[in-house]
């Protein structure tokens, strides 16, 4: 037999295996982009939605800190039971809501006796100050202090007490910014008094002034978020990446 009758005889062979390898080509590719698009369309799903939990979490923080706020504004010297009376059902209703505090403006003419009564309230109450290696101190002596003195809850937030949170250059400047706005302040990154791992949180500032505002800022009220707070006591949906 000739080799021309051979090569025709095994042509259609060949052309069917370059077809079935260029069918298959285009199957695997048709399939692998569906499946990238698929992916991709999860992955923004699930950042959309982390996105609108961490929102909805800032929009909680402001209300529930803002409302602090009006009770000072409106009643002026809250006594502790009436702070916890007021912060306690905020705390179970945004579950999200780590803590709310109280925290006074003091003069330096103001430290002693406001020290004094502070240890009514907290038997150990002092004004602290971190130290460049982060251990507590007592605060050295300054104009102004904004030491915490309510904080709710108490359980878990005990180092924040006393705590003088314009002690910090990050905290000072939201302070600071709080009170010549009269608005609601983030401050940048930072690691809480009370923090025992690695987690970082941001402080909301709500500033309180007197009822004559001529007479200056009588304290902020401080609100710590964490993100991961809020995506943690949230279901979201999963990211089903195929194998």
């Amino acid at each position: 037999m000739s080799m021309s009758g051979n090569l025709s005889r095994i042509v259609p062979t060949i052309l069917a295996v370059i077809i079935g390898v260029l069918a298959s080509m285009a199957a695997f590719t048709a399939v692998r982009q569906y499946t990238k698009n698929r992916s991709d369309a999860e992955f923004a799903s699930l950042v959309h939605h982390r996105a609108n939990l961490v929102e909805e979490g800032f929009s909680t923080a402001f209300f529930a800190i803002q409302s602090v706020g009006a009770l000072y504004d409106t009643v002026g010297d809250v006594s502790a039971e009436q702070f916890a009376g007021f912060v306690d059902p905020l705390l179970r209703r945004f579950p999200t809501i780590t803590a709310l505090g109280w925290v006074p403006r003091v003069r330096e003419s103001e430290r002693t006796a406001f020290g004094q009564a502070a240890r009514r309230l907290s038997r150990d109450f002092r004004i602290t100050e971190r130290s460049a290696q982060g251990v507590l101190r007592e605060a050295s002596g300054r104009e102004s202090y904004f030491p915490v003195l309510l904080i709710q809850p108490r359980a878990g937030n005990e180092a924040a007490i006393g705590f003088d949170i314009y002690s910090n250059p990050i905290r000072r400047a939201a302070i600071d910014m709080a009170r010549k706005t009269g608005e609601t302040i983030s401050t940048a990154r930072i690691r809480l008094v009370q923090e025992t791992g690695e987690q970082y949180s941001v402080l909301l500032i709500h500033p309180v002034f007197e009822k004559d505002r001529s007479l200056g800022h009588c304290g902020v009220s401080p609100l710590p978020y964490t993100a991961s707070e809020t995506l943690s006591s949230r279901p979201w949906p999963g990211l089903n990446l195929p194998a």
